[in-house]
């Protein structure tokens, strides 16, 4: 998964264009959701289904460079973004960080402790997007382009 914050440029032909290194990641679909501050953010399928289908209240928001999680309590958000973190690099499968997360936030309530519940046990990244734009043509830039403008007009977007 890549974080990082862009902003995008369309030529005069109306394409979109994204740094180079982007075009890898992207190129097995890409999952375009509303963002926060009028922004969109675009995530390569597979990493949007897999942290969708792990927890919802973890909130990919690849604009910004940042992932959140939203819950009442600290210590259940340290978790769930460890989990999603270990989901990312593929340290877990989904279906065992969901099963890591049932267990942790069990035991949690109990009072026991976890490394996982105390703090991120990873170095957020700093990396920055700096790259040189390469234009994108293609069906999968009309494939975002399309779930964009769908997002926008609030027809909402693919289900």
């Amino acid at each position: 998964m890549f974080l990082g914050t862009y902003t995008p440029k369309l030529d005069d032909k109306g394409r979109l264009t994204l740094p180079a290194k982007y075009r890898e990641t992207l190129a097995g679909g890409v999952m375009v959701t509303k963002g926060q501050d009028h922004s969109l953010a675009v995530y390569p399928r597979e990493a949007f289904t897999d942290l969708a289908a792990f927890d919802g209240s973890v909130i990919p928001e690849r604009t910004k460079g940042e992932i959140s999680a939203r819950c009442d309590m600290e210590p259940m958000n340290f978790l769930a973004l460890n989990l999603a973190h270990e989901i990312i690099t593929g340290k877990r499968s989904v279906d065992d960080a969901r099963k890591t997360y049932a267990e942790v936030g069990t035991a949690f309530m109990s009072g026991d402790p976890s490394p996982y519940l105390e703090g991120l046990m990873f170095e957020p990244s700093s990396r920055g997007t700096a790259d040189a734009d390469e234009i994108m043509p293609g069906p999968m830039i009309d494939e975002m382009m399309q779930q964009a403008r769908s997002m926008l007009s609030g027809n909402g977007g693919p289900s």
